[in-house]
């Protein structure tokens, strides 16, 4: 008898164990499952072999036809497995249990000597042999390096890898030449040979609209890109997410007409577009500690004519805080990330320290700078009747500035890393038809991040006033603390200096700080503690307020509602429920 024929009757005695065993019949228990032991391998071949062989979709209840196709098929799966992750030269054993409640296979692995690649040769030709998306992947991204173990997985995935960056960026009529991969068992060395021949770059041929609401003006102002420019997927999908983010539309869709190709390389995009609802109404409840009970009222006309213009109306109404605002909107030459909007409201509040009554008129310019900038300058005329303290007024405020946002969350409801930024400068002058002079500055930062077993949510609150007169300043430039969203365990807006009479009548400066730690224990729900500080103040008159607390977190479909048990660390030490909803970033 020669070697190999030695080998393969010793290979096969292995299987003899298997053979018996799975004609044994199997009572089922409802609890159990089978269940794969393998041994002496290393995890990824384990891993291989566990996928290969799926024996979690078995059931404990085998019939004989089924222990046959599953005896026919272990040594060609435990095989294939194994060369798959670079063992060419695996032997094993195999022993398979039945007990009164299921069965188990055990595999004894000798895994043998690897093959090593010892050769790469990964060639891109044609027009993209000078792309950098191909040039960088070649450089700094192939998943292989001489003298790695052989994975066919990574082999595949170069593949799948240079498929991919030629049709993103144009390469529409890609091929390879050469597709190999040679494996020598003899020495144990592989090749991978993979020559890659991009043929010429597409481009942009015409964009064709469907006629619908918008005119055709207005929808080629959406595109990023022009007739004749290079064919990139991704602009594609910048366009759909521009599209969609108009909310004049029910459904985008884009189709890239690949089998329209012309001689001059040239790929012609339809886009299909069905109108959404022209109007559209929003309703609403609410309840928070500063305002109390709240009732929303909303209305938008989508499109009031083929330019895109849209109305906005909103209506909010507590006993504390009411407001209303109507918004004009007219998109501009660059529709997906600028907008001119005009707009009127009025806002009265009255709480335990103010009073006020605002009408403003406006204009504002909105546009979303890269990266993903949210900036607004705007124009206000502002007349408000207000009484702080002993004081009351009615004051007439022409009022620039300009606003800054973003917002970057790994999960809207309930983010485990992320953070939001806000930032205003707005100004008022007596020599420009003002009341009252002056200049502030405003910054609202908020952050999450994991840590632990729960995340920790930080948060700062800082403004600074310029003025000669604060006196006859309005109570919405002012700054307050307390409440919500402020120092917790004391009432909205229930911080800041102080008059004669002992009324808190605002501050010119502002800063707060909180620091939250939570830790969700179900689905949908957090406990938490809290430890805020802070105060609204003069240059003169710092006097810092803190809170401190627990609460419980209901993350809701949209968004979390915070019930907060928080007691005030100075003063009264008295304690404040406070009840809130909105996202946390």
């Amino acid at each position: 008898m020669t070697d190999g024929m030695f080998q393969r009757a010793l290979h096969y005695a292995g299987l003899i164990p298997v053979l018996f065993c799975f004609v044994v019949p199997v009572v089922a228990d409802d609890n159990a499952s089978p269940e794969l032991i393998i041994k002496e391998a290393p995890a990824e071949l384990a891993d291989n072999i566990r996928a290969y062989l799926q024996l979690g979709t078995e059931t404990c209840e085998l019939s004989p036809l089924r222990q046959r196709a599953l005896t026919g098929k272990l040594d060609k799966s435990i095989q294939n497995a194994a060369q798959a992750v670079g063992y060419y030269h695996l032997h094993y054993t195999s022993e398979l249990n039945a007990n009164e409640h299921c069965w188990s296979l055990t595999l004894n692995i000798d895994p043998g000597e690897p093959v090593s690649l010892d050769r790469i040769d990964v060639q891109v030709t044609g027009d993209g042999a000078k792309d950098n998306f191909f040039q960088n992947y070649l450089r700094d991204e192939l998943p292989v390096k001489r003298g790695d173990r052989l994975n066919h997985g990574r082999y595949e995935k170069i593949k799948t890898d240079l498929s991919r960056i030629a049709e993103a960026h144009g390469y529409l009529k890609a091929s390879f030449t050469a597709s190999e991969l040679r494996v020598d068992t003899s020495t144990n060395h592989a090749a991978i040979i993979l020559h890659y021949d991009t043929g010429p770059r597409m481009v942009f041929g015409k964009v064709r609209f469907p006629e619908t609401i918008l005119s055709s003006d207005v929808l080629h102002r959406y595109l990023p890109f022009q007739e004749g420019d290079p064919y990139n997927i991704e602009q594609l999908n910048e366009l759909q997410r521009a599209l969609d983010d108009t909310r004049y539309f029910s459904r985008v869709g884009i189709q890239p007409e690949l089998e329209q190709i012309d001689q001059q390389e040239r790929v012609p995009v339809d886009i299909e577009l069905v109108p959404n609802k022209q109007h559209a109404y929003q309703f609403g409840v609410g309840a928070a500690t500063d305002t109390g009970p709240r009732i929303k009222f909303g209305y938008k006309n989508r499109y009031l004519n083929d330019r895109g213009h849209s109305l906005n109306y909103d209506l909010s109404l507590s006993p504390v805080r009411s407001e209303t605002q109507l918004d004009y909107i007219m998109p501009l030459h660059r529709p997906a990330s600028q907008h001119l909007n005009i707009y009127t409201g009025y806002l009265t509040e009255n709480t335990d320290t103010s009073e006020q009554d605002t009408y403003t008129l406006g204009l504002g310019y909105t546009r979303i700078n890269k990266p993903d900038w949210l900036q607004t300058v705007f124009l206000n005329f502002q007349r408000e009747k207000f009484r702080v303290g002993d004081t009351e007024e009615t004051t007439d405020l022409l009022i620039p500035g300009i606003s800054w946002s973003k917002v970057k969350a790994d999960d809207p409801l309930y983010p485990l890393h992320g953070w939001r930024l806000q930032a205003r400068l707005r100004a008022a002058s007596d020599k420009l038809g003002s009341d009252v002079t002056f200049y502030q500055a405003s910054i609202a930062a908020k952050t999450v991040f994991k840590a632990g077993p729960g995340r920790f949510l930080l948060r700062l609150d800082t403004g600074k006033t310029e003025t000669d007169n604060f006196d006859n300043l309005p109570a919405s430039v002012r700054f307050f603390a307390g409440g919500d969203n402020s120092v917790r365990g004391y009432n909205y807006q229930s911080l800041g200096p102080v008059d004669e009479n002992g009324d808190v009548v605002g501050g010119a400066n502002l800063l707060v700080g909180s620091v939250e730690y939570d830790i969700r224990f179900a689905r949908r729900w957090a406990i938490a503690a809290f430890y805020d500080i802070g105060n609204a103040f003069n240059e003169n008159n710092k006097d810092y307020k803190r809170g401190a607390g627990l609460g419980v977190r209901w993350i809701s479909p949209i968004g979390p509602i915070r019930i907060d048990f928080a007691r005030a660390l100075d003063n009264d030490h008295a304690f404040q429920l406070h009840l809130s909803m909105g996202p946390d970033l």
